[in-house]
C-alpha cells in the first residue's frame, strides 16, 4: 500500500483500483481494507475505486479490465510484488484486450524511496515462507502456460 501511495503522489490525476482478493473472508474485503489504507496515508477518496468481485488474480485482472473499458482507459500500471507480476502479465494478456498496461514492482517503488528497504527486504527473500511463495508462484506460472492451471484455494493461500 505505501507503494501504491508513493505512485499516487506521481500520477496525480490517476485512478486507483484495489481488488478484492477475499481469501475466504466475506468482510471486509481486501479492497476495502487497502481503499481505507490508502485514505488514512492521504490519497483522495475520489481517487479509489473498490473492486469487490474478484477472489484470486485471474478475476482481479478480468475485472480491472471492465472497470477500464467502463471508465474508458486506455493505459494501465499494475502495481503488484515482484515475484506476482510475470503471473499478472500472462493473465491480462490471455483476456486480450486493447488496454496496455506497464507492471511495476512494489519493491522497487519502495526502494527508489528508500534505500534502506533493500536492506530489510533481503532478510525476506532469505526466508523459508517467501520462498514457498516463490515456488507457488513458479508453479502457478508453469501450470497456465501448459493450460493446467486452477486458482489455489483459500486455505492453500493462508498456509504461505
Amino acid at each position: 500500500v505505501e507503494a501504491a501511495v508513493l505512485l499516487a503522489k506521481q500520477y496525480s490525476d490517476a485512478s486507483m483500483v484495489t481488488t478484492s482478493h477475499t481469501l475466504g473472508y466475506t468482510t471486509p474485503s481486501l479492497a476495502e481494507v487497502y481503499a481505507n489504507e490508502l485514505l488514512a496515508l492521504g490519497v483522495e477518496p475520489e481517487r479509489i475505486i473498490k473492486e469487490e468481485i474478484s477472489t484470486n488474480t485471474i478475476t482481479a485482472v478480468q475485472q480491472t479490465i471492465k472497470i477500464a473499458q467502463k471508465n474508458g482507459w486506455r493505459h494501465l500500471i499494475l502495481l503488484s510484488s515482484e515475484y506476482h507480476l510475470e503471473r499478472i502479465c500472462l493473465f491480462f494478456e490471455s483476456v486480450k484486450s486493447d488496454i496496455s498496461i506497464e507492471l511495476i514492482a512494489s519493491e522497487s517503488v519502495l526502494a527508489k524511496d528508500d534505500p534502506e528497504f533493500l536492506i530489510k527486504f533481503t532478510c525476506i527473500k532469505k526466508s523459508e515462507p517467501y520462498r514457498r511463495r516463490l515456488a507457488a508462484d513458479a508453479r502457478g506460472i508453469e501450470d497456465f502456460k501448459s493450460g493446467m492451471y486452477v486458482p489455489a484455494s483459500a486455505h492453500d493461500k493462508m498456509e504461505r
